[in-house]
């Protein structure tokens, strides 16, 4: 019985040219159109999610107050970090970040002895915890101490075969701004959805500002990784103890001003925490090593996408429709011939879903087609991933929604045409 039900479907779509055309491709620009959107946001919304423990990450963020203004600050002073740790049981570690520094000379001494010469942007300097907190994979050097030593270098993977080629980088003297340092990790590029973006790292201790005690100046990005189960808005009603504590003295001594007066005109300082999963699109800007995404333009999108969904399932229910007074004569002859309700259902059923899947099919054919030029209008290396454990379709809920909607003009279709 299903493969006569199948057989009359493919009868009356081939029979219908125009009508199964136009259907179909309806359904698969709109498909594919969404699909596009989908990736795009589904990349947006997947910055920083994919290291160890990232919601356990956070970002020390400064909120500084004057009379007039509220200017928010992506950079705090890096003596919070050392001091956290010590004085807050809920701060498992803590590092800091600084930089970029760009268009920075560096050059070394190629295989054949002569001097090679670059100028290098993406320099950051960081300390020790950084490879303690953020899981990036680390190539060669030991994760746990290759920032600890003043003059250490990690370069990313893509950085180091840029400068060394074939050659193997590890262990390699740098000269940089009049130090040499040393080669002591090969760590993996920054994966694209991070608000990461570095070439090269150097121990912070290399830098003499940054072994000074500094409570009241911005210089570096600070990042927290808390214990299991500690709460954070708790952490940050401790806060302004700890400003009061460390900051105001270093204040009075560098301003010849009182902490009190200074509070009494207006001005303050408040340091909050953001967790690092919602960095890239918080408004602020507070990640400061990209620009920042757009929540606003996120949910554009989303609206759009699902208008696109909505349009392309009217369409496809529209053109049932049109074509009802056609069917109804065959509906009839049908039922004349003792063909029952249930069988009229599933003979419709099988010609939408031959249409759905149709469509479908071609959608993710256009799909790969577009998405190259897709990704050099988004500025962004979007991919479809078809894998053997998981159906690209149903890979996350967002796909499962995505799979129920396509299924609505299916369902309508079939009660148009039998109602």
């Amino acid at each position: 019985m299903f493969k006569n039900y199948v057989k009359v479907a493919f009868r009356n779509i081939i029979r219908q040219k125009e009508y199964t055309l136009i259907n179909v491709l309806g359904l698969s620009v709109g498909m594919t159109s969404c699909i596009l959107l989908t990736l795009f946001v589904k990349s947006e919304l997947s910055y920083d999610k994919d290291f160890v423990d990232a919601k356990q990450i956070h970002k020390l963020v400064l909120e500084l107050k004057q009379p007039d203004q509220t200017i928010i600050q992506a950079g705090v002073p890096h003596s919070f970090a050392g001091v956290l740790v010590k004085d807050y049981p809920e701060v498992k570690r803590a590092t800091n970040i600084c930089g970029p520094f760009d268009d920075m000379r560096i050059s070394y001494k190629g295989s054949d002895k002569s001097e090679l010469n670059f100028l290098e942007s993406g320099v950051y300097a960081a300390d020790n915890n950084l490879f303690n907190i953020f899981s990036f994979k680390v190539l060669k050097g030991d994760r746990k101490t290759m920032l600890l030593h003043p003059k250490s270098m990690v370069l990313t993977e893509s950085t180091a075969k840029r400068l060394f080629g074939d050659e193997d980088a590890f262990g390699k003297l740098i000269t940089m701004s009049g130090d040499v340092f040393t080669v002591t990790g090969i760590c993996k590029d920054p994966p694209e959805n991070t608000h990461f973006t570095f070439n090269i790292l150097i121990s912070i201790n290399t830098i003499e500002r940054f072994n000074i005690d500094n409570f009241n100046r911005p210089d570096t990005y600070c990042y927290l990784k808390l214990k299991e189960g500690s709460n954070p808005a708790a952490l940050e009603s401790k806060f302004p103890t700890l400003v009061d504590l460390y900051a105001a003295a270093d204040f009075e001594q560098a301003n010849r001003m009182s902490w009190a007066e200074y509070k009494k005109a207006g001005n303050g300082f408040r340091y909050f925490l953001r967790p690092l999963t919602g960095i890239y699109l918080d408004p602020d800007n507070i990640g400061g090593m990209k620009p920042s995404g757009n929540i606003i333009l996120i949910r554009i999108l989303v609206a759009i996408a699902v208008l696109i969904f909505i349009i392309a399932c009217i369409n496809f229910i529209n053109l049932a429709t049109a074509r009802s007074h056609e069917r109804a004569r065959e509906v009839g002859v049908r039922k004349a011939l003792g063909s029952f309700k249930q069988q009229l259902i599933f003979q419709f059923l099988s010609e939408s879903l031959i249409i759905s899947f149709m469509g479908v099919g071609l959608s993710i054919f256009l799909t790969i087609i577009a998405l190259p030029y897709f990704n050099l209008l988004v500025e962004k290396n979007l991919q479809i991933r078809f894998t053997s454990k998981y159906n690209f379709w149903v890979h996350s809920v967002n796909d499962y929604i995505r799979a129920f909607i396509w299924t609505l003009p299916i369902f309508c279709t079939v009660f148009f045409q039998t109602s």
